[in-house]
């Protein structure tokens, strides 16, 4: 478990960022604190990071964060289908009064949101193009020269194949959508500190900041959550 934020953000912030899970939460805090964001600074608005607890229940959290923050990100996976699962962001922010774009944007969708001057900023993990997970996105924060990345893919897939082999055990074998996250978490259990939650690596430094996709992330949740005094 991560340290909390000596000042962390209150739940009374008009700045809100809701998430799936704790995964989720603590690799966006750490990697924008790795990226000289300070969770900790109560003189400036910060946005209080929430897990909903899976995306079935963002809709639930939604309605009055919809109506009551001045500035509202949402970062769910695209999981198997990006463009089904845009699908399902829109109709249900749609019911909302709101109006997302027919598709996502690769440097992440921001609009106006239902209050007065109030923005709601969306991020489809992990790229808003491709279908995909949280994990394909920490992916992309490997090092580029790590000598055990492509190692610990053909490792997981191996790993797949014994049980797919065996009749007796093949409903233990990772699904074909989830091979991401058997690679990424086999190559973190082969790290100094072996099996380190994706969050704790950004601290640890196992995993750089500096993709593309970390940069562009990075970009979109400056420009949603701006620097405002809190006084």
């Amino acid at each position: 478990m991560a340290e909390p934020a000596r000042n962390p953000p209150l739940q009374t912030s008009p700045y809100r960022l809701l998430v799936e899970g704790p995964d989720d939460k603590w690799v966006i805090v750490h990697l924008l604190a790795r990226h000289g964001y300070s969770w900790d600074d109560a003189a400036v608005l910060r946005p209080f990071v929430q897990d909903v607890g899976g995306v079935e229940k963002l809709s639930d959290r939604l309605v009055k964060a919809v109506l009551d923050k001045r500035r509202l990100g949402i970062v769910v996976d695209a999981d198997d289908a990006a463009e089904k699962r845009w699908a399902q962001l829109r109709g249900l922010l749609g019911r909302l009064g709101l109006a997302p774009p027919p598709h996502p944007d690769p440097d992440g969708v921001i609009m106006e949101g239902q209050a007065p001057q109030s923005q709601v900023g969306i991020w489809l993990m992990p790229d808003n193009r491709e279908s995909g997970t949280l994990e394909r996105f920490v992916a992309t924060l490997v090092p580029a020269d790590d000598l055990c990345w492509d190692f610990a893919g053909e490792s997981a897939k191996r790993a797949q194949a014994r049980y797919l082999g065996q009749a007796a055990q093949q409903q233990r074998a990772c699904k074909d959508k989830d091979l991401s996250k058997s690679h990424l978490h086999t190559w973190l259990a082969w790290q100094k500190e072996p099996g380190l939650a994706m969050g704790t690596a950004l601290t640890a430094a196992a995993l750089d900041h500096e993709s593309e996709a970390a940069q562009k992330f990075r970009d979109w949740f400056m420009r949603l959550f701006p620097r405002e005094s809190a006084l």
